[in-house]
């Protein structure tokens, strides 16, 4: 008996290493015991912490399959398998068989988790996702206005969750809000706004109007969370100066240099040691309610197509709810009522809409009509801002903005920054930080005070032996927009920098599409 226990033992280990776990543990277990999940579950975490992700996906497949025997179609034991299996598909850039696998994940987690962290973790993470595969370019033209409201509708729907966890006075409320920004960042990209974003996004041409429309949405939601900061969190000096330049940076960013250098100059009033005044009604129009309304309208569109297909996803399913990927994306809770009240934070319930037809997408807000590609964004809103400049000044800084010694002051704002500064993006273009190889392309630039790249000299450009050549990653530095060097509460022009570029950047696509220039 000793013998043929060791036996055992040694077959089960040969099996689980030559990629066999599943036999060894249906010879331990039997075919459907459950007991064979915990056994799948740490070979396939040993594969995937080896890199060996083909082969850790049939077995957390058979790990799924055997919680959905032992615990019904729609068990909560399966969401780790699955959410692993999406991680290796990631790892092998498998975007759309991981993005089956999250249509089917969030199908089954608004089934089965409750209210509470776990379920704002979730939508979290579909959230980046849906980020992710924008940044990566994966869909068709027709599809990615749908993706862009599913990425709006998680961050809402984490918010709203968060709320109702939290409270309205958590810092907790952060991450969703942050996310939210970054939505409203993915929809200029992609509309033609604003400077270089990361990844392979592709950009269409846009209208003065709409980059006005734009930059309005997200600067509301930008103040929602500075006031979540300084009124309920009670934040330091130091981060209401960063929220300030978080302001500062997307108006920069979106071409609205007056709106910046009033957010800016008002970061520096605090790093200087100033009082900024303000009333009970600070910022109350810039981020009223309507505005965030304006911020969803870019998505209703999207989210009744969505809902349709839904419906038709789940007549499926009534047939045959055994099949794992046929399952559809879960119904955004978007519509024009159901909105962040960015004044207080508070937020009104959501309703269902009537499914039908897909409607039309409202030309105001989505029509991407012909601009001249060589206007700068930034003489887009040079007109007839004095009064808008006015009121931003007085929503931040209220009426009295006089300088006191009271309080300690820091420095901000004294090195050139590349735009979207924004937590949960990758940077527009990867600087190597390792040592510079002959392989590698080393340039030095400085950053002017518009925030553009200037001066340009190449220190060494290696040889390229394929189609591609160093020269793209020049290109698209010089489509970057830079947050300035302050001094003295003016732009000004930066030292010089160096940067070094290793060959993946012109070995393999990094743009999928040449973005216009800004």
């Amino acid at each position: 008996m000793k013998t043929l226990s060791i036996s055992l033992a040694i077959t089960i280990t040969l099996a689980a290493t030559s990629g066999y776990a599943a036999w060894a543990d249906a010879a331990v277990y039997g075919a459907y015991d459950p007991r064979q999940q915990e056994a799948l579950w740490n070979t396939a975490i040993e594969l995937q912490a080896q890199g060996r992700h083909e082969e850790a996906i049939p077995v957390l497949k058979r790990a799924t399959h055997l919680s959905r025997i032992s615990d019904g179609l729609n068990a909560a034991s399966q969401l780790p398998y699955v959410r692993a299996e999406i991680r290796s598909y990631r790892a092998l850039d498998e975007l759309a068989l991981a993005d089956e696998r999250h249509a089917y994940l969030s199908r089954i987690e608004k089934q089965v988790l409750p209210s509470g962290v776990e379920k704002i973790e979730a939508l979290l993470r579909h959230a980046e996702w849906h980020q992710y595969a924008l940044l990566e370019d994966i869909d068709e033209d027709e599809a990615i206005q749908a993706r862009m409201g599913k990425a709006w509708n998680f961050y809402r729907r984490a918010l709203n969750e968060s709320v109702a966890t939290f409270g309205e006075d958590s810092e907790d409320l952060l991450p969703a809000l942050h996310g939210m920004v970054r939505a409203q960042y993915l929809l200029a990209g992609h509309q033609g706004v604003g400077g270089a974003m990361p990844g392979k996004m592709r950009r269409e041409r846009t209208s003065p109007t709409q980059s006005k429309a734009v930059f309005k949405r997200g600067i509301s939601l930008l103040i929602a969370m500075q006031q979540l900061n300084r009124d309920r969190l009670m934040a330091s000096r130091e981060v209401q100066a960063e929220d300030l330049i978080r302001m500062g940076d997307w108006a920069w960013w979106t071409g609205n240099r007056n709106f910046a250098l009033e957010f800016y100059g008002d970061a520096i009033k605090l790093a200087n040691g100033e009082v900024l005044n303000r009333g009970p009604d600070a910022n109350a129009e810039l981020a009223a309610e309507e505005d965030v309304k304006n911020a969803l309208a870019a998505t209703d569109a999207s989210d009744r197509v969505e809902r349709a297909e839904n419906v038709a996803s789940e007549k499926v399913h009534s047939k045959d709810d055994s099949t794992d990927l046929a399952a559809n994306e879960e119904r955004p809770e978007v519509n024009a009522e159901g909105t962040l009240e960015t004044g207080s934070l508070g937020l009104n319930s959501t309703s269902e809409e009537t499914l039908g037809e897909p409607a039309d997408v409202d030309p105001g807000i989505l029509d991407t009509a012909e601009a001249n590609p060589e206007a700068s964004t930034a003489d887009t809103t040079t007109s007839n801002t004095s009064e808008m400049s006015e009121q931003i000044a007085s929503a931040v800084t209220g009426d009295d903005d006089s300088a006191t010694e009271k309080f300690p002051t820091f420095r901000i704002l004294e090195t050139p920054v590349p735009l979207p500064a924004i937590e949960g993006f990758e940077p527009a273009l990867k600087v190597k930080t390792e040592p510079a190889t002959e392989a590698d392309l080393i340039v030095t630039f400085t950053v002017n005070a518009n925030g553009k790249v200037d001066n340009l000299e190449r220190v060494q450009v290696p040889e390229s032996a394929g189609p591609r050549s160093p020269d793209r990653v020049l290109r698209r530095l010089r489509r970057l927009r830079f947050r300035p060097v302050f001094e003295a509460g003016e732009p000004t022009e930066s030292e010089p920098i160096t940067w070094v570029f290793g060959p993946e950047h012109w070995a393999s696509p990094y743009d999928s599409v040449a973005e216009t220039s800004t």
